[in-house]
C-alpha cells in the first residue's frame, strides 16, 4: 500500500501490510498532507492539532478511499478523529435527514464525540449539524431537532431504536456508519439493537468500527456488518498490550475493611493531579464517596443511576477543578464503569480499581483514563482474596511478568515508597478526624448539605432503591505487603450545588430510603 508513504519519510517509517491487516509504529505526516478539506485542517490547527496519531494516519487514506475499516488501537490514542475526519470530508451541510450515524455505548462518550466533531468542523462555511441522542432526557426535544434537519446523528443504541420506531429518525440516506467501542457495541447486550438499526440502513454504505479491544468472536460479528474491510491495528508490535502511554501498574492484595484507609493514604501520594476511583456497584460508589468526603477529600460521585443533567454537571465541575493545589486537595471522582469507556478528561494522573475488574478488557478501559495521548499515569488495583485467581488470569492475558499479588495493609511501608505516600500521611486530611466524621454521619439530616457543603438530596431510580446495581462488574485486583509493582512501561464548592453530591439514596420526596437493599446486584445499562 505505497500510498501511505511519501519518498521523504519512507526511511523513517516502519509499516507493514499483510493481506487485510495493517500494522504501523511511527507517524510523521501532517493532516494537511492527506488531502482533507482545508477548513478541517484549519479547524484542527486552531486547537493545536496538526499531527495525527498512529491510528489516524493509518486510517485516513483508507477511509478517504471509501473502504470499510475494523480499527484497533490503545485507549486514548485518537480513535475519534480517525473516523470523524473522513466523515466530515465527505459530508456537506444542510441535509434534511442524516447522512452519517455514529453509535456508541454511553451517553458521556456520545457527548464527547459530538464535541470533537464540532471542533473539527468549526471553520466550515456549510455548517455541519450534529445531533446527540441518548436516554435520560426528553425524547420530544430530539424529535423536534430531527425535524429541523440534521447531518450527523451521534447516539446510544437504545435511543436510536426508539427514534426509528417513532419514525422520527430516517436512516434511508445514511451513507456512513460508525460503531465506536465496537467490542461493547457488538456484545450480546447490544447486538439486538445494533441489528435492528443496521437493518434500516442502505446496503451501500461505508462502515467504520473502532475499539481498543476486539476478541475473535466480536471480530466475526464485525465482519458481518462490513464488506471487504481492512483491519488496522497499532498494537501488533506493542509489548505493553493495549494500555496507553506509560502507565505504571501497582496491585495490592487488600483486606476489605482496610481498603478505605489504604485508599485514603494513597490519595495523598505525590506528585499527583486528579484521580478516578472505580467500583463495581453504584451503592459502593456512593458509600465510598461519602467516606472520602468525611475524611476531608474533594470527592465527586458519578454513576449511571444519576439523572443525565446531573451527571453532566458533575463532570463539568470535576473537569474544571484546579490541579495547582496540594495533593490532599486534588479532585477525586468516584465512579462506576459508566466512566470507563472512552471518556477523555485532562490531568488524570491516577486511576484506582477499588475492586478487581472482571476481565482484561475492563481493566484496560479503566486504566486508560490516565496516560491519555501518550502521557504518563499510575494505575492501582485492589484485589480481594477471592479474586486472586481472577487477577492472575487478567495479568497473564496482558503479559504481565508478575501475576502474584502480595498482602498489604494501610500500616505497611512498601506501598508508601512505591507510590510516594508521605510517611506522616493518615486516613484523614484537611482537618477532618474520625470524631468529626462520625459526628457528621450521625447528625446528617435529609435534604441538608453534608460537611463539605454538598447536597444530600440526590435521587435514584426505583430500581436503584431496591437493589444494588452491578455495573459491568470488574472482579480482580492485586496487592502486596510490599505491593508488588507490575511495571509495564508504555504502559470549596457551591453550597447549593446538587451536582457534586456524594449521596444519592433518597427517594423523590427527599426522605431517606429505609428499606434494606437486596444483596443481589443487577447490571446497570450505560446506554439507554
Amino acid at each position: 500500500m505505497s500510498y501511505f508513504f511519501t519518498t521523504d519519510v519512507i526511511e523513517t517509517i516502519c509499516g507493514h501490510y499483510f493481506g487485510n491487516l495493517l500494522c504501523y509504529n511511527e507517524l510523521v505526516k501532517k493532516f494537511e498532507e492527506f488531502g482533507i478539506k482545508p477548513k478541517t485542517v484549519e479547524s484542527l490547527k486552531e486547537v493545536g492539532i496538526e499531527y495525527p496519531f498512529e491510528i489516524q494516519e493509518l486510517s485516513l487514506p483508507i477511509a478517504l478511499e471509501g473502504r470499510d475499516i475494523i480499527g484497533q488501537a490503545k485507549t486514548g490514542t485518537g480513535k475519534t478523529y480517525a473516523f470523524s475526519i473522513p466523515l466530515l470530508d465527505k459530508i456537506t451541510g444542510g441535509n434534511a435527514i442524516p447522512r452519517a450515524l455514529i453509535i456508541l455505548p454511553t451517553r458521556e462518550l456520545a457527548i464527547q464525540v459530538t464535541g470533537e466533531l464540532k471542533i473539527a468542523s468549526s471553520k466550515r462555511t456549510d455548517k455541519i449539524s450534529v445531533l446527540t441522542v441518548y436516554g435520560g432526557v426528553k425524547i420530544e426535544v430530539q424529535v423536534q431537532e430531527l425535524k429541523s434537519g440534521v447531518d450527523i446523528v451521534v447516539g446510544t443504541p437504545g435511543r436510536i431504536v426508539d427514534l426509528v420506531e417513532r419514525a422520527a429518525l430516517d436512516l434511508s440516506e445514511v451513507k456512513y456508519l460508525v460503531l465506536d467501542e465496537a467490542d461493547r457495541m457488538l456484545d450480546f447486550g447490544f447486538i439486538g439493537s445494533i441489528e435492528r438499526i443496521i437493518s434500516g440502513l442502505p446496503s451501500r454504505r461505508q462502515t467504520l468500527l473502532f475499539s481498543a479491544t476486539l476478541s475473535s468472536g466480536v471480530l466475526q460479528l464485525a465482519k458481518r456488518y462490513t464488506e471487504n474491510a481492512v483491519r488496522i491495528s497499532t498494537l501488533a508490535d506493542s509489548s505493553d498490550g493495549e494500555t496507553v502511554g506509560r502507565i505504571e501498574n501497582f496491585v495490592y492484595l487488600a483486606h476489605r475493611l482496610d481498603k478505605p484507609e489504604l485508599l485514603a493514604r494513597m490519595l495523598q501520594s505525590t506528585p499527583r493531579e486528579k484521580s478516578i476511583v472505580f467500583t463495581k456497584m453504584k451503592m459502593r460508589a456512593e458509600s465510598l464517596c461519602k467516606d472520602l468526603e468525611q475524611r476531608g477529600f474533594n470527592a465527586y460521585l458519578i454513576h449511571g443511576g444519576l439523572e443525565q443533567a446531573r451527571r453532566e454537571r458533575i463532570l463539568k465541575k470535576f473537569k474544571g477543578s484546579p490541579i495547582d493545589v496540594p495533593a490532599t486537595n486534588q479532585a477525586v471522582l468516584v465512579a462506576s464503569d459508566v466512566m470507563a469507556r472512552g471518556i477523555d478528561i485532562d490531568n488524570i494522573s491516577h486511576v484506582y480499581n477499588y475492586e478487581c475488574p472482571d476481565d482484561d478488557a475492563v481493566f484496560l478501559h479503566r486504566t486508560g483514563r490516565t496516560g491519555r495521548a501518550g502521557g504518563v499515569g499510575v494505575s492501582v488495583t485492589f484485589v480481594d482474596w477471592e479474586d486472586v485467581i481472577r487477577w492472575e488470569l487478567i495479568a497473564r492475558s496482558l503479559n504481565m511478568t508478575d501475576t502474584q499479588p502480595q498482602e498489604t495493609y494501610s500500616s505497611g511501608v512498601t506501598y508508601r515508597v512505591e507510590l510516594g505516600v508521605p510517611e506522616d500521611a493518615t486516613g484523614f486530611v484537611n482537618g477532618a478526624t474520625k470524631q468529626s466524621a462520625a459526628k457528621t454521619d450521625t447528625s446528617r439530616k435529609p435534604g441538608k448539605s453534608n460537611n463539605r457543603g454538598r447536597s444530600s438530596s440526590a435521587r435514584t431510580s426505583k430500581k436503584g432503591q431496591h437493589g444494588n446495581k452491578h455495573e459491568n462488574a470488574p472482579a480482580s485486583s492485586r496487592t502486596s505487603s510490599g505491593a508488588k509493582r507490575v511495571a509495564r512501561n508504555g504502559t470549596g464548592q457551591n453550597k447549593n450545588s446538587k451536582s457534586a453530591s456524594c449521596s444519592s439514596n433518597q427517594n423523590k420526596k427527599g426522605r431517606w430510603n429505609a428499606k434494606p437493599r437486596s444483596k443481589s446486584s443487577t447490571s446497570e445499562s450505560a446506554a439507554k
